[in-house]
């Protein structure tokens, strides 16, 4: 008899994290990708193929999506995501069906991490929690009273858009002074490039920190004002945790130097409120499985 299966793929502005899952949830064979979104958004779905037809095994009961910005999930549309150059309005959902011949559900990749993190992590321990991505952008999915809330267009959660400089960096939401600018994987390369004139990817610069402090002070920058942008959000919606995880959370301390620095604007509060490390391995993957249904 065939088994079944779900596909997860976790779409970032960097790289493509893929997945075959169980139907008890478990990752049981995995790819990653370049994106390589800058050939243009024709190669990006190409890739996404690839991925999947390079996973697929019995029987695939279909495939999920998670797409790194604002996403219409009934209609399977990416809106505008600000990390991939020239994708506005694009009918995800039916371009890979007509391609794979088989479902597929599209929605905001930290939509995705914040469901795989409340089904497999915190269920049965809070109501309100609040998933964050930080990668090459930021994103969050927000679990109010055990339910994902989506917004009004869909469109609940884009904090990396959060207004943190007045009149700062532009970014590719169109807008200026956005956390995305100045706590995520570009942020830091945009940072350590000003102080050094030296073009170094995120990670590269990561490396370097123990013995390079132009590399630490942009790596601690970027963390505390991620904790700026957390604090924003503890205090206007009150979960009772906020997980983070991505490439750039990964960074040693990364997390913790956001958190410290969060607190610092939460006195409002009665209580603070807690930022974890993401303990949930391949949330994005398997957040991106859960939506088929």
């Amino acid at each position: 008899m065939e088994k079944e299966y779900l596909i997860g793929v976790d779409l970032g502005g960097t790289k493509i994290e893929a997945g075959l899952v169980d139907l008890n949830g478990k990752v049981i064979k995995k790819l990653i990708m370049p994106t390589e979104a800058g050939k243009g958004k024709q190669k990006v779905i190409q890739n996404i193929v690839y991925a999947v037809n390079k996973l697929k095994k019995d029987r695939i009961l279909g495939v999920g999506i998670g797409i790194p910005g604002p996403t219409d999930y009934r209609k399977g549309v990416a809106i505008n995501p600000p990390n991939l150059p020239g994708w506005k309005e694009v009918p995800l959902k039916r371009i890979l069906e007509d391609k794979l011949r088989m479902t597929v559900a599209v929605e905001n990749d930290a939509k995705c991490f914040a469901i795989a993190e409340y089904k497999c992590g915190y269920e049965k321990k809070v109501q309100n929690l609040v998933g964050v991505t930080v990668g090459t952008g930021i994103g969050s999915g927000i679990i109010i009273n055990g339910r994902l809330y989506r917004g009004m267009a869909d469109s609940a959660g884009e904090i990396g858009h959060i207004k943190i400089v007045p009149d700062g960096v532009k970014c590719g939401c169109g807008s200026r002074g956005c956390l995305e600018q100045y706590a995520s994987g570009r942020a830091i390369e945009r940072m350590y490039f000003e102080k050094t004139k030296k073009r170094l990817s995120a990670e590269e610069v990561a490396h370097l920190m123990r013995k390079n402090k132009k590399a630490a002070d942009v790596v601690n920058t970027a963390a505390r004002y991620l904790g700026i942008g957390l604090a924003n959000v503890a205090v206007t919606l009150n979960p009772e945790v906020i997980v983070v995880d991505g490439s750039i959370a990964l960074i040693k301390n990364f997390v913790k130097t956001a958190e410290k620095e969060a607190l610092k604007h939460m006195k409002i509060l009665p209580r603070p409120v807690p930022i974890i490390h993401s303990k949930t391995e391949d949330a994005g993957v398997l957040g991106a499985a859960s939506i088929v249904f």
